[in-house]
This record gives C-alpha cells, sequence and structure tokens, in this order.
C-alpha cells in the first residue's frame, strides 16, 4: 500500500496511516482513503449499516383446518353466546385477536373431527396460514370461564379468562411445543384472522373419515357419509392418525 493512504481498524474504529507494504489486514485498496477524514467517514457508514434492522425470520406457511364460512360472523346467533364472548373479549390482551370477530380452526385433521361431529353444516376446508401471526389457546380453560361466567361466578370466571388469554401462544410457538408434548386431539382451539390466510382448499368426507380418532370416525362417518354408514363401509387406515397427516 502506498504510504499516503489511511485505513480504520475495524474493530477498534481507529484511523491511522497504512504502513503495509504488500497486503494489508485491514482490507483491500477500496478500504483506504487518501485522508484519514475519508478513513474515519467510511468507518463510521459501516456502523451505521450494521444498526439497520434486519427482517425478521419468517416461519414456513401450515396447514390448518376449519369447517364453515371463511368470513367472520358480525354477531353470534345466541343471546347467552354473545353475552360469553364480550366478557371473554374485555380480558383479552392488546392487540390480540379477540373470540367475536375471529375464524375458530384446528391444528390437525384428528381435532378437526371434533369441530366436524358438533356442527350441523358446513364445508371443510384446509388453510394454509401466517403461524407467527395464528393464536392458539387451550380449549378447556374457555368452556370453565365460559362456565364460570354463566354460573355468577364473575371473579372465578374473570381469573380463567385471563388464564385462557395467558395461555395462548402463536401457532409457530405452539407446533414447537407440541413436538415433544403429548395432547389430546381436540383440546386446543385456534383464533384465526382472515388475513392470516394464504390460501384454501376442500378437504374430502373421506380425508376427514380416515384421520378422524377411533372415538369419532363412528359417529363422523354417519354424519358425513349416511348412505356409507347404513351399509356397515367406513373409511379407516391402518397408520396411526399421527402418521396419516399428508395422505
Amino acid at each position: 500500500m502506498s504510504a499516503d493512504r489511511y485505513h480504520a481498524n475495524p474493530k477498534t474504529g481507529k484511523v491511522g496511516r497504512c504502513q503495509a507494504s504488500y497486503e494489508c489486514p485491514f482490507g483491500t485498496l477500496e478500504a483506504h482513503h487518501s485522508t484519514a477524514e475519508d478513513a474515519r467517514a467510511a468507518f463510521e457508514r459501516s456502523q451505521e449499516a450494521l444498526l439497520i434492522p434486519r427482517p425478521a425470520r419468517r416461519s414456513r406457511p401450515v396447514k390448518i383446518f376449519r369447517i364453515g364460512s371463511l368470513e367472520p360472523q358480525s354477531s353470534p346467533a345466541f343471546e347467552d353466546l354473545d353475552s360469553v364472548l364480550g366478557f371473554m373479549d374485555q380480558h383479552a390482551p392488546d392487540g390480540r385477536l379477540p373470540r367475536r370477530g375471529a375464524l375458530f380452526a384446528s391444528p390437525d385433521l384428528a381435532s378437526h373431527g371434533r369441530w366436524v361431529r358438533g356442527t350441523d353444516s358446513g364445508d371443510s376446508h384446509e388453510l394454509t396460514v401466517d403461524p407467527d401471526s395464528v393464536y392458539i389457546y387451550p380449549v378447556k380453560t374457555y368452556e370453565s370461564a365460559s362456565m364460570s361466567f354463566a354460573n355468577g361466578e364473575l371473579k372465578r370466571a374473570e381469573d380463567e379468562a385471563r388464564e385462557y388469554w395467558d395461555s395462548g401462544m402463536t401457532l409457530t410457538e405452539w407446533n414447537e411445543w407440541s413436538s415433544t408434548t403429548e395432547l389430546e386431539r381436540g383440546s386446543w382451539e385456534i383464533l384465526l384472522p382472515p388475513n392470516a390466510i394464504i390460501s384454501s382448499k376442500p378437504v374430502s368426507n373421506r380425508r376427514i373419515i380416515e384421520n378422524a380418532t377411533d372415538s369419532d370416525a363412528s359417529e363422523i362417518n354417519w354424519k358425513l357419509e349416511g348412505r356409507r354408514a347404513a351399509r356397515g363401509l367406513i373409511w379407516r387406515k391402518e397408520q396411526t392418525v399421527e402418521s396419516s397427516e399428508d395422505s
């Protein structure tokens, strides 16, 4: 390097005249400048670039399941349910999607069978969603809070409502946690913002029945395929429920 070139130590920021006669450890010719002031300015620009926020890592889209419309209802058909939703939503954390206006969904087909069994009608969809913007909650905690509210036990209902919201986690977090935890099928519910849906496609009756738990399969078979059920026919797989998700 020429004796009239200046550089900055990238670790300390100290500026000095380059003394290297062949190869400088502080960089190539582009990292050297004709004045100490230029070297200092270049170093400061490089540090500013390091402070620019980098985009957060996004998780891969995941598939979940829902029966019914993909548009949220403006208000529930039953007055009692509307009262419970209003009570629960009073305790929803800031920035969290409340129950009123959310789409309810299941994280897997086996759990989805519980929704199918308890719903009078509707088409099932496999939804591809952004798991970082979708929260999942324990069903039993909601049921306990709503029962306490209905019984007039407001203090207990408030505690259980807060527990419900506190127990929620993003679908990304839940998938990581549930991979090492044995969970009862249908024990968690997803509150889904419609704008988190990337794509959707119908789910066939056969696929729902094949992936239902043993305790749900017969009833779902009668519900979805009455004629087949009357003939004693039911779609079942030899694989376990856990291994049949990708069929």
